[in-house]
C-alpha cells in the first residue's frame, strides 16, 4: 500500500499546485539563486518571473552551489552572510540591478 499512498500524495500536490493562484506581495523580494542550477541553456527573464507577483523591486542574488548544496559548507557561508545583510538592510544593489 505504500506506493499507492505516495502516488496519492504526489497526485494531490500536483493538483493543488495547478490550482493555486498567487496573490501580489507588497514590498521588495530577495531571491537567492544557486549558481549551479540545472536549467543551463534555458533563457529566463531578468527577474526570473517574480516581478508579476511583487509590487516592489525583485533582487536576484547568485550564491555558490546547487539547489541542494547551497545549504552545505562551504556554500552556506556566503548564503548566511547574504541573508544577514538582507535582513539588516545593509545590502548593495544586486548584480541583476547593475547589468
Amino acid at each position: 500500500t505504500e506506493p499507492l499512498v505516495a502516488d496519492t500524495i504526489v497526485s494531490r500536490q500536483t493538483k493543488l499546485a495547478d490550482e493555486y493562484v498567487p496573490g501580489s506581495y507588497r514590498g521588495n523580494l530577495h531571491v537567492i539563486r544557486a549558481e549551479n542550477h540545472r536549467n543551463k541553456g534555458l533563457v529566463f527573464k531578468k527577474d526570473l518571473g517574480w516581478q508579476q507577483y511583487v509590487d516592489g523591486t525583485v533582487h536576484i542574488w547568485p550564491n555558490p552551489g546547487s539547489h541542494m548544496s547551497i545549504f552545505k559548507a562551504p556554500n552556506v557561508i556566503p548564503l548566511a552572510k547574504r541573508v544577514d545583510r538582507i535582513l539588516s538592510g545593509a545590502y548593495e544593489p544586486a548584480p541583476s540591478e547593475t547589468q
